[in-house]
């Protein structure tokens, strides 16, 4: 079975005709942070009802809770406006989040690779993933870039539980599989989608946090210290807001706080 790792995301783009000439008019150059937000058409097609649960999350009484990509993206934004106003928890927060989709990233390959030594070994039986009664298609549109990361790494995640259904069904794995390879995956994934959860808006900024005081040692016990690289600016999310003193207006000038919040939404 071939590797399943693909693209899940649908992007439309708009259309012009060989005969039509599209003229851009061009203004005065920009700087980057001052570029105007992109609003594609990206689309994410799931399969499974495992998956389902994870993009939309659940809050029922009664039964735990769990975070689903659309509360992820909405806690990230708020984080990236904090990072905006120079906390330091909240950047580093983004890095961990960063850290988080890479694990589960490698962790959806490793069970998907078991999977497709599996279906390779098949020689008499080819196996293909029965089409889905559940499938979905959703519109995404988000403010962090982070976000369409956890979704693509959701989307690999829905290809391994459709190829996982599949293998159970065909007599490929027995069932404790689901115990040892699917559950794990399943925590693994919910535990990203929790992780902007646990940030705490306090307020506080670097300044603040170098100068220490009861605040900062309350935020500390919410969140944990920040590392001190992050606290330098030295380490930081490639996909975070620019910092306020990376960012300049048209004329040259720092940007307005308004301008900057509004990169972030």
């Amino acid at each position: 079975m071939a590797q399943r790792f693909r693209c899940p995301f649908s992007m439309h783009g708009r259309n012009t005709s060989s005969n039509q000439s599209e003229w851009i008019r061009l203004g005065p150059r920009l700087h980057f942070d001052q570029l105007p937000p992109l609003r594609s058409n990206v689309w994410i097609t799931l399969r499974t009802k495992v998956a389902h649960q994870l993009l939309r999350g659940r809050n029922v009484t009664g039964k735990h809770r769990i975070a689903g990509l659309f509360q992820f993206a909405e806690r990230l934004r708020q984080i990236a406006r904090e990072v905006v106003a120079d906390d330091p928890f909240a950047d580093w927060w983004l890095i961990k989040v960063d850290q988080g989709i890479d694990r589960a990233e490698a962790q959806v390959r490793e069970a998907q690779q078991e999977l497709s030594n599996l279906f390779e070994e098949l020689e008499a039986l080819h196996a293909e993933p029965a089409p889905s009664q559940d499938q979905v298609q959703v519109r995404l549109v988000f403010a962090v870039p982070a976000a369409y990361r956890a979704a693509l790494a959701l989307a690999a995640f829905d290809c391994f539980v459709h190829d996982f259904l599949t293998a159970k069904h065909v007599g490929l794995i027995e069932r404790r599989a689901v115990s040892e390879l699917l559950f794990p995956l399943q925590r693994r994934m919910r535990m990203l989608l929790n992780l902007p959860s646990a940030y705490r808006k306090t307020g506080i900024t670097r300044a603040k946090y170098i100068a220490e005081g009861a605040e900062v040692e309350r935020a500390k016990s919410l969140m944990g210290p920040v590392p001190f690289d992050v606290l330098m600016r030295e380490r930081r999310s490639p996909w975070a807001p620019p910092l306020d003193s990376d960012r300049v207006s048209s004329d040259g000038e720092p940007a307005t706080e308004s301008k900057k919040l509004e990169a972030v939404g």
